[in-house]
């Protein structure tokens, strides 16, 4: 262990093993639920649950975060804004984009479409 971790950070002393206690880049979110539970006859077989708090299914229950990585979300507790910018901000604005060149492209005319394809022999079975 560097000199400057045991001076900046306090230091434990488990087992004989030394750890340096650090405070998360991210803190886990007040939304964040754990459950343990025992759901079926065998009480040797335990259930994890883990949920978000915050939103809820049509159904009423909370939403699911089994096997689920939650990159960014605008309802955290504490917000993590960084990552709400580089994800979320970027998705927004992509799709803004995306929505305003749709609808700046001309309107596509069938007609006239297969009226070309026609003239250039591109038809196959459809053409005369």
């Amino acid at each position: 262990m560097s000199e400057r971790a045991q001076e900046d950070f306090p230091v434990l002393d488990l087992a004989g093993e030394k750890w340096v206690v650090v405070e998360p880049i991210r803190p886990q979110c007040a939304h964040y639920l754990r459950q343990q539970t025992d759901l079926s006859a065998d009480r040797d077989h335990r259930y994890y649950a883990r949920a978000c708090m915050a939103q809820k299914t049509e159904d009423g229950e909370y939403y699911s975060l089994r096997d689920t990585l939650i990159g960014a979300c605008s309802i955290r507790e504490p917000r993590h804004l960084e990552s709400e910018i580089a994800i979320l901000d970027k998705f927004d604005e992509e799709k803004m984009l995306e929505a305003q060149t749709k609808s700046e492209m001309e309107e596509f005319d069938v007609d006239k479409a297969l009226a070309e394809e026609a003239r250039n022999g591109g038809l196959g079975v459809l053409g005369g």
